[in-house]
């Protein structure tokens, strides 16, 4: 009898932990933010997106209290189509989120630092992949683009950089090259836009474009005469901008014949573009008066 009783005693100790430990099996997140955002795709009301938001209802209600389970909280309460706003993490605090929460994360959040964060997070990954992956595509993507523009635009470069840099490496693509160097130059780092710009253009057929950012980009960091051969290989590949661009240079320098004859033929441009005409026009002034004659050019 008492052997059996302490076989008994020692079966129910056993049996605490393992139905603790069944209680605590680790969740499938990666899982889980994949079916959200499959179920985001979807129609509002679809009744594959109600079962969906259903099945993973059970999976937050199970869920031990974590920055996971919020994130899954707001996320199904913008599936079900109401407002939802994820609170950002306190700007001294790790990032709590892993690379495939972040994505998720970046769509919950407003416009500023804090999305911009979720997305270098998020995009930390394409590290690992292969130069010109294109792992990026549909709707991260375009995630990814207006972060960095939005950051862009309000002069966070450092955050604008943490985006753009991947985006790029990952895309290698024309469009890429130039976002990334335009950022670039803006933020002061004229050598790399340069080596972002000079690499693309052996990448591409028809690289007017490249060549005529890359002869903004010289001008920009003070380099005018490596700017003026830039923009010139870009003139003869067909750049309107460019002609612009070096008429606009012989303006200020008071060169106004030139000038003229930059602008003229910009206005052959479709559509025309806005510093053709006002330069044409600058250059059809009379000549300031004064022991030096210069024009009147100044911009």
């Amino acid at each position: 009898m008492g052997r059996l009783r302490g076989r008994l005693l020692a079966a129910l100790a056993l049996a605490v932990p393992l139905s603790a430990a069944a209680q605590e099996l680790p969740v499938d997140w990666d899982g889980a933010w994949k079916r959200v955002e499959a179920a985001l795709a979807l129609p509002v009301g679809a009744p594959e997106r109600r079962a969906e938001i259903e099945s993973l209802r059970a999976l937050e209600s199970g869920a031990p209290e974590c920055p996971e389970r919020t994130l899954l909280e707001v996320a199904l309460s913008l599936l079900e189509d109401r407002p939802a706003g994820l609170d950002p993490p306190d700007p001294g605090d790790p990032w709590p989120w892993d690379p495939e929460a972040s994505w998720l994360a970046a769509r919950l959040l407003p416009a500023g630092p804090d999305r911009g964060r979720a997305l270098a997070r998020a995009l930390e990954p394409l590290a690992g992949e292969p130069e010109g992956a294109h792992a990026l595509a549909g709707a991260r993507l375009q995630l990814a683009w207006e972060g960095w523009l939005e950051a862009a635009q309000g002069l966070r470069f450092d955050e604008a950089l943490g985006i753009g840099r991947p985006v790029h490496r990952d895309s290698r693509a024309s469009w890429s090259a130039l976002s990334l160097a335009l950022s670039l130059t803006r933020a002061g780092e004229y050598d790399e836009a340069d080596a972002v710009l000079e690499a693309q253009i052996e990448r591409e057929e028809s690289p007017a474009a490249l060549w005529s950012q890359r002869g903004i980009s010289a001008l920009g960091a003070g380099r005018e005469r490596a700017g003026r051969g830039y923009l010139a290989r870009a003139l003869i590949r067909g750049s309107d901008d460019a002609g612009t661009v070096l008429a606009r240079l012989d303006l200020a320098a008071g060169r106004s014949e030139r000038a003229r004859a930059g602008f003229r033929a910009a206005l052959g441009a479709r559509p025309v573009l806005p510093w053709a005409r006002r330069g044409w026009g600058l250059t059809l002034l009379p000549p300031r008066a004064g022991p030096r004659g210069a024009p009147a050019t100044s911009y």
